[in-house]
């Protein structure tokens, strides 16, 4: 028997460190999720129907034929599109359910989301790149798992999530990215990721079903959960526009190889040496020594392509350091948001109004440790 109404909330996250450089094989990169959420209800339904409130589209009239998500409303090519992420989720989770000999029942899916825009003062909104798409695309794996009695917080079955979205999410992104941000909003804790072998990969959901696919060992993948410094703080603020990832991933990816190359091998060594002074934080010279790497990663950021940091993300970063903190984008760059590192609360509320001063908009969100 499956369960009447069932609710999940997946968390958006950061990138501390490794953004760009994950995306060459063997390298590693620190997310953390933090606490916006994506929230999904799922219902009984006689029809199978599809709410999405930041999209503002409601009771979307639906089928599955053939692992297939047919809209039955009318909509027009604009919402098929805005639809494109939560149809492909859906179809993954169908077809994942099918091949386990699970009867799809219709449902009633209802997303609300506190990350997938920001409102400026002129009332326009912007994707603030706090993961919403990933944590859009576990909300509703998650969602339609429990809705046919999976128990979603067990580690087995959040392995399967993971495996999921991660092959809903990379389709969907014309198979560009590391799913850093999927692990992050599955675990919901701060990690160490290391991205599978994406040739492997592509190999895989080409030739192999779903169910094979998600209970095999995927190469190179490395999910491990970190200990943060206790006092270590973060803020985050939005530049008030946002970035496409998919399309600064193509752009980069026609720059020079060995040069790419070599910034991503020395911005895997600073991961690496973070993960040993986050051991070691309870000495103050580490916290010195975290700092500084943080400023170092900013810096190697920078030299992958100059529009990774426009004028705009450099004045943020720039006002931060007045107040003693580092600071650097986090995740592809270009636009989005800014986070600032340090260890002392009152550090924490300058750069908030410095932000604000400034005409930036500093975020109230917290990490989940």
């Amino acid at each position: 028997m499956y369960k009447k109404t069932i609710q999940v909330k997946v968390p958006g996250k950061i990138i501390l460190s490794g953004e760009w450089s994950i995306l060459q094989p063997g390298n590693s990169c620190i997310v953390i999720a933090v606490d916006k959420y994506v929230f999904l209800k799922i219902s009984q339904s006689r029809k199978i129907k599809i709410s999405a409130n930041d999209i503002d589209l409601k009771n979307v009239l639906s089928e599955i034929k053939n692992y297939k998500l047919i809209f039955k409303s009318k909509l027009t090519k604009s919402q098929k599109l805005k639809l494109k992420l939560c149809k492909k989720s859906i179809e993954i989770a169908c077809k994942y359910l099918s091949e386990n000999n699970i009867a799809i029942k219709n449902f009633n899916l209802n997303i609300n989301s506190q990350i997938s825009n920001f409102t400026l003062p002129n009332g326009k909104t912007k994707k603030i790149g706090l993961g919403s798409s990933s944590a859009i695309v576990v909300a509703i794996i998650s969602g339609l798992l429990k809705f046919h009695n999976f128990k979603i917080q067990s580690k087995k079955i959040k392995n399967i999530i993971f495996k999921l979205s991660s092959i809903a999410h990379y389709i969907k992104q014309n198979k560009v990215g590391s799913c850093a941000d999927i692990a992050a909003c599955t675990f919901q804790k701060p990690l160490e990721y290391k991205r599978f072998d994406p040739s492997w990969f592509n190999q895989q959901i080409k030739t192999k079903k779903l169910n094979f696919i998600v209970n095999i060992k995927w190469p190179n993948l490395k999910i491990k959960p970190i200990q943060l410094p206790s006092d270590l703080k973060i803020n985050i603020g939005f530049v008030g526009f946002s970035s496409s990832t998919k399309n600064l991933i193509n752009q980069i990816s026609k720059n020079n190889p060995n040069l790419l190359s070599k910034n991503f091998f020395k911005i895997n060594q600073i991961v690496k040496k973070l993960l040993q002074s986050f051991k070691q934080s309870e000495n103050p010279s580490q916290k010195s020594e975290i700092l500084n790497l943080i400023n170092q990663n900013r810096n190697f950021l920078k030299k992958i392509d100059t529009k990774l940091e426009p004028p705009k993300l450099k004045k943020m970063i720039q006002l931060a350091n007045l107040t003693g903190a580092e600071a650097k984008f986090s995740g592809a760059g270009g636009g989005d948001c800014v986070i600032a590192i340090n260890f002392d609360k009152t550090t924490e509320s300058k750069i908030n109004q410095l932000w604000q001063k400034n005409s930036f908009f500093p975020l109230k969100i917290n990490m989940l440790r």
